[in-house]
């Protein structure tokens, strides 16, 4: 989205949305330090997991300091890389920090979207769809 004030309520608001303990939470799109899809305090009970470093400047995640290196000084953050490669890293860091969530911001990438692209055209080619389009 393009939001700028979170899509539901805060927890001090008595028409709050409860989110369950252990629940993953994935915010896509809003990119700008203006853009904010997820309320404050829910950032502040969840391990980040960020896709880029720049994720941090973001308005959801942008109160957690003005870097990867200074917000995680304060705060379980992890590149989804790091989260790919040794997946426990986020389990573990939930248990002993006692965060309730586990949030997932991505403001999106270049690389990413090309390895996407690469893998929906193969699969479209192994099950014999999709429609080549010649684009020269």
């Amino acid at each position: 989205t393009n939001a700028t004030a979170p899509l539901w309520k805060d927890d001090d608001d008595d028409e709050t949305i409860q989110l369950k303990d252990g629940c993953l939470i994935t915010g896509i799109g809003s990119y700008t330090p203006d853009m904010q899809e997820i309320p404050t305090s829910v950032a502040n009970r969840s391990v980040v997991v960020i896709d880029t470093p720049e994720a941090i400047q973001v308005g959801d995640l942008k109160h957690l300091g003005t870097s990867l290196e200074s917000a995680a000084a304060n705060h379980p953050i992890h590149l989804a890389g790091h989260a790919l490669v040794d997946p426990n890293r986020v389990l573990e860091a939930r248990t002993s920090t006692g965060k309730n969530f586990v949030f997932y911001k991505a403001v999106g990438t270049a690389i990413q979207d090309v390895l996407t692209a690469h893998v929906v055209v193969k699969k479209a080619k192994d099950l014999g769809i999709g429609q080549e389009v010649d684009m020269s």
